[in-house]
């Protein structure tokens, strides 16, 4: 006998009910996965944007506090050669005063020098008059009894004249007048003596008080 064709249709479970079809939750499941990846790789995205965001953030931070720093070099690097300038000023202008201070101090003892020298000068020219004047007084005082003794011998000289012509000379008379004119002039050259060495004497002292 021929075996019976069984009718197609829907297939069972072990217990009789129904066996349901699983196509649609595969495509459910594959749908919600395709979610899932879209959703990753969103978030993955959104991630990526805001590493990149807060990188950016962090290098334009890093530029500007670069930019903020050499803004400070700059400022203090101006500070700097201001204080500088200022004190090189300050230095030129204590180095002036000094010059100024050193030109005052050597004019004013340029001008005591110079007053003093005057003034000694002056007290020199005075002493070598007065001592001038006291050789000039004292070669006077010392040739007066010379000058004396001079008009003495001459007018003992017209005497002895006029009375040789009156009288004839004998030889002792003419030894007495040798003697006598002898005498003269030994005084005459004594009293020229001391008168020079006197003079010598003065010019001395005169010599020391200008060198002194």
């Amino acid at each position: 006998m021929a075996e019976e064709e069984l009718p197609s249709g829907h297939g069972v479970d072990s217990s009789g009910g129904p066996v349901i079809d699983p196509t649609a939750n595969v495509y459910a499941l594959v749908r919600a996965e395709s979610r899932r990846q879209d959703d990753l790789r969103e978030k993955n995205q959104a991630h990526m944007r805001e590493i990149l965001a807060e990188r950016d953030a962090r290098e334009r931070e890093v530029i500007a506090h670069a930019k903020e720093i050499r803004n400070l070099e700059t400022q203090h690097a101006k500070e700097m050669r201001v204080q500088e300038a200022e004190r090189i000023n300050a230095v030129r202008t204590v180095d002036v005063q000094a010059s100024q201070q050193q030109a005052a101090d050597a004019e004013t003892r340029a001008a005591t020098l110079a007053k003093t020298v005057t003034d000694s000068a002056e007290a020199l020219r005075n002493q070598v008059i007065q001592s001038q004047v006291a050789a000039t007084a004292y070669v006077n005082t010392s040739l007066e009894p010379l000058k004396k003794d001079v008009a003495e011998v001459r007018q003992w000289q017209f005497e002895q004249q006029g009375r040789g012509s009156a009288n004839v000379e004998t030889k002792e008379d003419r030894r007495a007048d040798s003697s006598s004119t002898w005498l003269v002039i030994g005084v005459i050259a004594t009293a020229a003596v001391a008168s020079f060495a006197t003079l010598i004497s003065l010019a001395g002292l005169i010599l020391l008080l200008i060198r002194g």
